[in-house]
């Protein structure tokens, strides 16, 4: 039986110095490997088809259609209809173009009545917006429904909005102001996931990394994910997350000035033995992103870049799939092939994680996250934006491995093959919480 070794994947450092997690063991027989090896893809090859398909039901749907859009993993196109007398008929000819693709959905109105409330939300703007609260966007939902994004908080201004829209549209705080590029170390707010954070301001701290943004839908104030184990450090100010990070010589820089949020509620650490086969922990932890919000975009490409991309929503762990690793400190780690989902996972001298996906590079000895990649968020492709899955947590095998250069690697940072990660779902469900797609 081999001996597989386990780290949670926050970087704890002294300030000015430098160290490391000490490594908890549990024993387990390495998971067999897949039959087949899948290849990364972030265009993946029923697309093409798939857009084609919406073409045509565009045509075919004309002023009955609301809204449409495809979902890759299921190889399915989705079609908002505005309900008619020619229900039936209508949808069997759209069914005709590609049996068996199609999905039918209600739509409130159609693309014509959408495109005239846009209209008329945008005269009106003067009686949307305070002094402080900017109306900034306004977005068709594929319901027939429209998103109409503001600066700040909208409550004052749902009123207004409802009298003038017919309640054909919600508000919501809007995330897209796209100005300035930022990069995980120094980024803006709203904040986005993936990026470089610490928590307090002590002679100690934990540097980790920020996952998914969430909001609560009754209310639309905004959050982020990040791992519970991350508080695990005695530190200052040990409610407050900074945006902030530890070179390769092991210095510590800041980022964004001021807070970025602060603790609003955490499960129980990894760590903790208190964490019960029959009660086990998500190991998460949900910051209060307060007046700067969180925003829809994840950074997908190196520790140091600027580039991000949006969320769509969430998706289901299936094994054989693959994602992706968006931890700061390794920058976005593709190729990431799911060996199991929905399982418990607990440490010898620790706690147990429960719904867990593990998952592997494709390559042997290679890096699937490392330590300072706690709490980021774990995601997969369609097209050029994601699903979000879930949070990273903690890293383990026989042994490590070697952590590449193209990462941040802090002096003493250790990485590792296998990646387990709470999943998306049990953390919304944890904490009464929406995934941020706009």
């Amino acid at each position: 039986m081999n001996r597989r070794r386990y780290v949670m994947l926050a970087l704890p450092v002294v300030v000015g110095a430098t160290g490391s997690l000490a490594a908890a063991s549990a024993d387990g027989e390495q998971p067999p490997a897949l039959a087949q090896a899948v290849t990364e893809e972030k265009a993946p090859p029923n697309q093409d088809r798939l857009l084609s398909d919406v073409d045509r039901a565009e045509t075919l749907a004309g002023s009955s259609l609301g809204g449409v859009s495809i979902d890759l993993p299921t190889n399915v196109v989705n079609v908002y209809l505005v309900p008619g007398p020619d229900d039936t008929s209508l949808r069997a000819t759209i069914d005709d173009v590609d049996p068996g693709v199609f999905q039918f959905y209600p739509a409130k109105q159609n693309r014509s009545t959408m495109l005239s409330l846009q209209a008329k939300i945008t005269a009106a703007r003067s009686s949307l917006e305070t002094s402080q609260v900017h109306l900034t966007s306004i977005t068709p939902n594929l319901d027939g429904t429209l998103q109409v994004g503001f600066s700040g908080d909208p409550s004052p201004l749902r009123s207004a909005l409802d009298s003038i829209s017919d309640g054909m549209a919600t508000a919501s705080i809007d995330s897209g102001d796209g100005t300035p590029l930022s990069s995980r170390a120094i980024d803006v707010a709203p904040w986005n996931a993936g990026d470089f954070i610490h928590i307090g301001t002590g002679p100690t701290t934990a540097y980790c990394t920020s996952g998914v943004p969430t909001h609560t839908a009754s209310s639309g104030h905004r959050y982020f994910i990040t791992a519970a184990h991350c508080w695990d450090e005695p530190t200052t100010n040990a409610n407050n997350v900074y945006n902030g990070y530890i070179d390769a010589n092991g210095n510590s820089h800041s980022g964004a000035a001021g807070v970025m949020g602060v603790l609003s509620l955490k499960d129980v650490s990894i760590t903790n033995p208190g964490a019960t086969l029959t009660n086990p922990t998500t190991d998460s932890a949900i910051v209060d992103a307060q007046t700067n919000g969180s925003s829809n975009l994840v950074f997908n490409g190196a520790w140091n870049g600027t580039s991000k991309t949006t969320i769509l929503g969430t998706r289901e762990d299936v094994v054989g799939a693959q994602v992706c690793n968006g931890g700061a400190y390794s920058g976005e780690t593709c190729g990431l092939t799911i060996q199991y989902a929905g399982k418990t996972r607990c440490l010898t001298n620790g706690g147990c994680l429960f719904p867990t996906g593990e998952v592997w590079d494709t390559s042997a000895n290679t890096s699937a996250a490392g330590e300072g990649d706690s709490g980021g968020p774990v995601y997969s492709y369609s097209g050029s934006s994601v699903y979000m899955q879930g949070m990273v947590s903690f890293g383990g095998d026989t042994t490590a491995v070697p952590c590449p250069s193209s990462n941040l690697n802090p002096p003493g940072r250790v990485c590792y093959h296998v990646l387990y990660y709470t999943e998306i779902g049990a953390i919304l469900t944890r904490y009464g919480q929406v995934i941020n797609t706009n």
